[in-house]
């Protein structure tokens, strides 16, 4: 209801008022102490002639062609023409109102008001007005509105400039304006004393240490300073206030170019552009001959063409600004960074200040003064930087100084090792000289005296050619008592691999307990340190087939075949490793067998302790011992599976799940040995259907090397079982001992292989 009652009021006062302001929104300011920006509540009129005054603007057919500005800015592109900027108000406080402008850079700004179509009030600023017209005698422009209350009226502004328009207009009371633009000089006042005092301190730096690299930023920062105080209008209104015509010499654009050519120069200086990154030392001497050459021509009078070209080029030194002291830093020269880091200040300074400007950012003191304190900046780490340059060249002076004096030290020690070497060399070659006429002498009668010698050796030689007949005749002899040795040995040898293959169990027991098995058995020599070891337990077999029935009315566990499977890997290879077979094959008969442990922990725990008793090994030095695999197999007929218990010593044992070969965890210590820390020995419980694959394997196929002495290794051979498990057992078998024979190539055999493969 308020909104509706306030749209009928302002209705009515529109019907009242002759003068149409149906273009923009009526600003209706109640409170006194706020600041309204206008650019919202605005519409505009373009003056292509340059010629309607105000009597004319308030004619209706020109009012008609007012359009309401729908940017966040009043803003205008290069024109010749005049912008009349238009703004309906109703001043609901009890306090004087003033209108606020602060973009300095405008030709002529003219304000009229105007009520009930008469214009009551008329005023004007701008760079070509004389500075005693302002109202009120600060930099920024400030109109006082009249002090009509509950009333609205029209303030139209007349603007043109030689630049893009930016009008920057706000509207509050005249005594809040006036404490903003106090606080903007106390600011403002701060910042261009920092300027002051950073141009008086390298400036009195340059007086000491004579670096042109001071001077050219005394310069950076004066120019820097004068276009600050010149856009803040400070020097308008401080050097030549009755002069306004000086403003079409002195303007922004060559200011800002004078600007860029002190950075420029500066930089170049700095960073040791010639040095370090010559091609960017060319681009900045042309930079800064077209700046120079922009400025003459903005002063005979395309501006257009200087600010449009200035802008752009700008925008390639903002990119540039960044480029090159980063690429000048990644070569070395530290320095750099601090220029780095204040050219990103001064952009992010800009970049604040224009989304402040376009309402992305609120309007605040930091806001407001983002540039300048971009540029404190800049100044400040340039100041940093400038100091730790010098403290660089301090020490590349310091460096080149003590290196100067090394190399004079150095070549002084020289000269005088050279001057005697001369000397020595001389007393050498005389002794040399003395000593060869005596060598020849002495070699003459050396000649004479080996002659004789030769005789003497001649008749030696005779002699020794007997006795190498009589060697010779004794070797032959040796060597048919070495062939005779030899065949015993091969003989035993033989009949020892004989008795090895008895004790291994034959294919035809691993038959009868699993569905099919493979056997890889290759030793390294004649006999084997590996062997594996098969038992079945409980009753006889044939008797329990043939009375299956009987046993399983009485109790089906009685179906239930159990057996005892081990791979054992004992230390070394050939006549030692197969001793250790047989020691172990009696240990195991005697543990499984006789005293009926069928624990696969305790078997090791009892191996363990039989090997170090039986080899004496707390008292010896003895270390012989084993890698083992142990798997206790407990098969139920009735429901097609195998309880499986597993215990290992460094064993390696795998078996198939979900289509991957799962490795079974042994103990990381061996059976037997020196380590006398105890022997803790678990079991794992696993129960697997029928069909799956099982494989109990020593170290010789993964530690088998190649041409490259590299190993095959558990992962591949992982990786290849799971490959193969799911084909039948004699291709498994062709492709195991193919791929071994691929590795190895022409290496030896290192150590002795064995793997059996069952399934279940």
């Amino acid at each position: 209801m308020g909104v509706r009652f306030f749209h009928i009021i302002r209705i009515l006062l529109l019907m009242l008022v002759s003068c149409p302001i149906t273009a923009q929104d009526l600003l209706i300011l109640k409170d006194s102490k706020m600041v309204f920006d206008i650019a919202k509540n605005v519409s505009v009129y373009e003056d292509k002639a340059n010629r309607l005054d105000i009597q004319k603007i308030l004619a209706k057919e020109i009012q008609k062609q007012f359009r309401k500005n729908e940017k966040t800015v009043i803003a205008f592109n290069f024109s010749s023409s005049c912008f009349w900027i238009k703004l309906s108000l109703i001043n609901s406080t009890n306090e004087p109102l003033a209108l606020q402008i602060k973009n300095i850079l405008l030709d002529t700004i003219q304000v009229f008001v105007v009520e009930n179509e008469q214009v009551i009030l008329r005023k004007q600023a701008g760079l070509l007005i004389p500075f005693r017209e302002r109202d009120v005698k600060t930099n920024y422009y400030i109109f006082d509105l009249p002090s009509s209350q509950h009333s609205i009226y029209d303030i139209y502004l007349r603007v043109n400039s030689r630049l893009p328009i930016e009008v920057f207009a706000s509207i509050g009371s005249r005594e809040v304006l006036g404490e903003q633009s106090a606080e903007n000089k106390f600011l403002q006042g701060i910042f261009f004393g920092f300027v002051i005092l950073v141009i008086l301190y390298n400036l009195f730096i340059y007086t000491i240490v004579k670096d042109i690299g001071y001077l050219l930023y005394v310069f950076s920062c004066f120019f820097t300073g004068l276009s600050n105080f010149y856009m803040k209008g400070f020097l308008y209104q401080y050097l030549f206030p009755e002069y306004p015509s000086l403003n079409s010499f002195i303007n922004y654009n060559n200011l800002i170019c004078l600007v860029v050519i002190a950075n420029i120069a500066f930089a170049m200086q700095f960073l040791r552009i010639k040095r370090y990154f010559k091609f960017s030392y060319y681009i900045g001497i042309s930079l800064i001959s077209f700046l120079a050459a922009l400025i003459l021509l903005n002063l005979i009078g395309f501006r257009q063409f200087t600010f449009i070209s200035s802008q752009i080029i700008f925008l390639c030194i903002a990119v540039l600004g960044v480029y090159v002291p980063y690429y000048i830093y990644k070569k070395g020269f530290l320095p750099a960074r601090f220029f780095l880091l204040a050219w990103i200040g001064v952009i992010l300074g800009g970049v604040i200040d224009v989304l402040k400007t376009n309402q992305f950012l609120p309007t605040n003191i930091f806001t407001n003064n983002a540039y300048q304190i971009g540029t404190a900046l800049e100044m400040l780490l340039l100041s940093f930087a400038l100091a730790d340059k010098i403290n660089l060249y301090k020490e590349d002076r310091l460096k080149a100084k003590e290196e100067n004096l090394n190399l004079m030290q150095k070549n002084l020690e020289l000269a005088e090792k050279n001057v005697y070497l001369v000397q020595e060399q001389n007393v050498i070659l005389e002794e040399k000289v003395k000593e060869r006429t005596l060598e020849l002498q002495i070699a003459n009668r050396e000649i004479l005296e080996q002659n004789e010698e030769l005789h003497a050796q001649e008749r030696e030689l005779m002699i020794a050619n007997q006795e190498l007949i009589k060697q010779k005749e004794l070797i032959e002899q040796q060597n048919e008592e070495l062939h005779h040795t030899s065949y015993r040995l091969n003989t035993s040898l033989r009949y020892a691999k004989h008795i090895q293959d008895l004790i291994l169990p034959g294919r035809e027991k691993l038959t009868d307990f699993f569905q099919e098995n493979f056997v890889i058995y290759l030793p390294k020599d004649v006999v084997s340190g590996d062997f594996y070891w098969f038992v079945e337990l409980g009753w006889d077999k044939k008797w329990k087939k043939e009375n299956q029935s009987l046993l399983e009315s009485i109790n089906p566990e009685f179906l239930t075949h159990k057996a005892v499977l081990a791979m054992i890997d004992c230390t070394g290879h050939g006549v030692p490793g197969a001793f250790m077979t047989m020691i172990v094959h009696t240990l195991l008969h005697e543990i499984v067998e006789i005293k009926k442990i069928n624990n696969p922990a305790f078997i090791l725990k009892n191996l363990h302790t039989g090997i170090k008793n039986l080899l004496k090994q707390s008292e010896s030095k003895n270390t012989d011992g084993m890698d083992m695999s142990v798997c206790y197999f407990e098969k139920d007929e009735r429901k097609k599976e195998y309880k499986i218990t597993f215990a290992g010593a460094k064993g390696l044992t795998f078996y198939g799940k979900d289509q991957e070969i799962v490795q079974l965890v042994s103990e990381k210590y061996s059976i037997g040995g020196s380590l006398r820390k105890e022997r803790k020995f678990t079991n794992q419980t696993i129960t697997l259907p029928e069909g799956t694959m099982l494989y109990l394997a020593s170290d010789g196929y993964i530690d088998q090397n190649n041409a490259e002495r590299m190993k095959y290794g558990s992962i591949n051979f992982k990786k290849l079982l799971n490959q193969i498990h799911h084909l039948p057992l004699q291709a498994q078998q062709n492709i195991l001992i193919d791929t071994l024979k691929q590795h190895c190539g022409q290496e030896e055999q290192r150590d002795d292989i064995s793997i059996v493969g069952i399934k279940l």
